[in-house]
């Protein structure tokens, strides 16, 4: 199904929309990616992004090790201090980009 985000956006756009896999909504991998997506200086360790989520360490690993499957994000360490840090990948921050420009157009439709 292609969806006109132009002209009619109903809930089954979302459901069918190719480019956000639906069994990411309001799941911690969403919010993960979004944190992931806001911290472009890949400032945020495991902890603090496990805050940020509000989810426990043992959750944010099994969202992790999910999105590091789909290729959204990578582990890589931190040079300065060797601590494990989360960072998106080029397809994980498409798939941010374009599904926020999407919802963003959505604001300005008259």
């Amino acid at each position: 199904m292609k969806c006109d985000w132009q002209n009619e956006v109903h809930m089954e756009c979302f459901t069918h929309a190719k480019f956000v896999p639906p069994a990411m909504f309001d799941e911690p991998a969403w919010d993960c990616l979004l944190a992931l997506h806001a911290d472009a200086r890949h400032e945020l360790n495991l902890d603090q992004l496990a805050w940020l989520i509000s989810v426990p360490a043992p959750s944010l690993q099994r969202c992790l090790v999910n999105l590091e499957r789909q290729r959204f994000v990578i582990g890589e360490q931190d040079e300065r201090n060797g601590e494990l840090r989360a960072v998106l990948t080029r397809s994980g921050r498409d798939l941010l980009e374009r599904y926020l420009s999407a919802t963003s157009a959505l604001q300005f439709r008259r």
